[in-house]
C-alpha cells in the first residue's frame, strides 16, 4: 500500500513540475510576443504625430498652456525623407529667433526631447495625406506665427501646423470645438491627444538622452 501511494504522489509531483514548465514557457512566450510586439508597433511611421517636451523656456509656456494635459507642449508630423524618417514642426529658438516651419531628421529631434509619445491613424491612406501635406508646409518653410492666429496662412505654429495636415488627412476639421485663448479659438498640443478619436495613442519610441534643448 505504501509503495502505490509513493507511486502514485511520484506521478503527481511529476504531473505538477510538467505543468509548471509548461506554464513558465508560455509565459516566456507570450513576454517576448509582447515585447517583438511593442517595439513593432512604437517605431515612427510616416503619417505619426508626435507629441513632445523639450527643455527650453517656450516648452514651459506651450505646455502650461493646455488644460487637461500639461505634460506634452509640442507637436509634428513624421514623414518619410530619402535619408530615412523626419519631423516637419514648426519651431524658434529660446529667444524667438529662426521662428519657421523646418524638416528635422527623425534621429536629431528625438534626441533633443525630454519625452515623447506616437499617434497613430489607423487608416493608412489618410496617414499618408498626412505626411505628404506636412511635406509641404515645410518646403513652404513659412514663418512661426507669435500671434497665433488661425486665419493667417502666412504663418503657423506647431499645432497649427499638425491641425492642417490632420485636416487634409481626414478632410474635414479634426476639432471643431477648439479652445479659446485671449478671446480666439487655438489648437492645444493636448486636443490631439484628448479630442481626435482617430488618432491612436501609440507609446514612445524610446528618443536618445538629450543632447540640446528644444521646444
Amino acid at each position: 500500500m505504501e509503495s502505490r501511494l509513493q507511486e502514485v504522489a511520484g506521478r503527481g509531483c511529476r504531473a505538477a513540475g510538467t505543468l509548471a514548465a509548461a506554464w513558465l514557457s508560455l509565459l516566456v512566450f507570450c513576454a517576448g510576443a509582447s515585447a517583438q510586439t511593442a517595439a513593432a508597433t512604437t517605431e515612427p511611421r510616416a503619417g505619426d504625430f508626435v507629441l513632445s517636451r523639450g527643455e527650453g523656456i517656450w516648452s514651459e509656456i506651450f505646455a502650461g498652456l493646455n488644460r487637461r494635459d500639461r505634460r506634452y507642449s509640442h507637436v509634428g508630423v513624421v514623414v518619410g525623407e530619402p535619408g530615412g524618417l523626419g519631423v516637419v514642426h514648426a519651431a524658434s529658438d529660446d529667444d524667438g529667433s529662426n521662428g519657421t516651419v523646418r524638416l528635422d531628421a527623425w534621429a536629431e529631434y528625438a534626441a533633443a526631447q525630454r519625452e515623447f509619445v506616437l499617434l497613430r491613424l489607423a487608416d493608412r491612406h489618410a496617414a499618408d495625406r498626412a505626411a505628404a501635406a506636412a511635406l509641404e508646409l515645410g518646403a513652404a518653410a513659412p514663418p512661426f506665427d507669435f500671434d497665433f492666429r488661425l486665419a493667417d496662412a502666412a504663418a503657423v505654429y506647431c499645432s497649427e501646423l499638425a491641425w492642417l495636415a490632420l485636416s487634409t488627412a481626414l478632410g474635414r476639421d479634426p476639432i471643431p470645438n477648439k479652445p479659446f485663448i485671449a478671446g480666439r479659438q487655438v489648437v492645444l498640443v493636448e486636443n490631439f491627444l484628448l479630442d481626435v478619436p482617430e488618432l491612436e495613442l501609440i507609446g514612445p519610441a524610446s528618443p536618445a538622452k538629450p543632447e540640446e534643448t528644444s521646444q
